[in-house]
């Protein structure tokens, strides 16, 4: 099968393919579902694991069997950019954002309860 039909092939399978490059390794990859995420999310033993687990599930290309010969950065890296394009995004941005929220929440509550 040739590049051009395996990729159309992704296409019809799961809608958008999307590619990254890490370490000048190409790499091709689907969309995470939300219920499939979350599946994830409640089996996975830590973020190491989640990681490896959503790497398994989404990356199309090139077939990876050993994920303990992969470079260390490679997981995370590919994992954070499914989830990206997944619009699930835990960048430290976000993360950085909500505790600000937060934070803005507890203050606005506490002045109302001292009023």
């Amino acid at each position: 099968m040739t590049e051009e039909e395996l990729l159309l092939e992704w296409k019809k399978a799961y809608g958008y393919v999307y590619y990254v490059e890490i370490d000048e390794q190409e790499y091709v990859y689907r969309q995470v579902g939300m219920g499939e995420y979350a599946e994830m999310e409640r089996i996975a033993e830590d973020g190491l694991h989640m990681d490896e687990m959503l790497c398994r599930a989404c990356l199309l290309f090139p077939e990876i069997e050993d994920w303990d010969e992969v470079s260390a950065g490679v997981p995370r890296s590919l994992s954070e950019a499914i989830r990206q394009d997944s619009g699930i995004s835990t960048s430290v941005e976000d993360t950085t954002l909500l505790r600000i929220i937060e934070e803005e929440k507890e203050l606005v509550y506490n002045r109302f309860i001292f009023q």
